[in-house]
């Protein structure tokens, strides 16, 4: 809820807007579907569906024809429907991959380097367009992949800490020992002592 007097629009010195809530009920699944049918066209989202149609179609009329004629169609015929399917499916998947690595790759936060800060009260990232402090109940554990670190917030939710980061893998290890003791002791303790 706003403080200070209504506006009738965005203005410069419009007082703080403070807002309280918790996403734990919203429906996260419904909420990606809908960012893809945002950031995805029809066809990529569909084009599976549209494929094994055209698949079905192609399959029938094969059929009646080969039924309603003396002389069939070759048994390849059929067969290069499938083929046909297949290629379709991998260009379908080409398309997407490439939709969603350009969709990561054009975030505002990648431009600029991210300082990374790692204390008993949390990890801390400091970046040109924002700054945040997760405390250590968020975070579930700590993964070290063959580029970067996660710091895993959810099954498939991460902060990744690039291993050019750190000075060599012996800091890396130590690091991520650190980081784990602290995740472990915040568990020990429940995350209300942190807040």
């Amino acid at each position: 809820m706003t403080t200070g007097p209504r506006t009738t629009g965005p203005r410069d010195d419009h007082p703080p807007i403070h807002l309280t809530g918790s996403i734990a009920a919203l429906n996260h699944t419904r909420l990606c579907a809908e960012l893809r049918r945002q950031g995805q066209p029809w066809l990529v989202r569909r084009g599976v569906f549209v494929l094994a149609g055209l698949l079905l179609v192609a399959q029938i009329l094969i059929g009646a024809y080969n039924g309603a004629r003396p002389s069939p169609l070759p048994d390849w015929v059929s067969y290069a429907a499938f083929g046909v399917f297949f290629v379709g499916l991998y260009g379908l998947l080409q398309w997407r991959n490439r939709i969603v690595r350009s969709g990561v790759g054009t975030a505002p936060s990648l431009g600029d380097e991210t300082s990374y800060k790692l204390t008993a009260e949390g990890l801390t990232l400091t970046h040109p367009l924002g700054h945040t402090l997760l405390r250590w109940p968020a975070i579930l554990d700590v993964v070290d992949l063959a580029d970067a670190v996660l710091f895993r917030t959810g099954p498939l939710e991460y902060i990744a800490i690039p291993h050019m980061a750190f000075s060599n893998g012996e800091d890396r290890a130590e690091t991520i020992a650190q980081a784990r003791h602290w995740i472990a002791e915040a568990k020990g303790k429940g995350h209300m002592d942190h807040v």
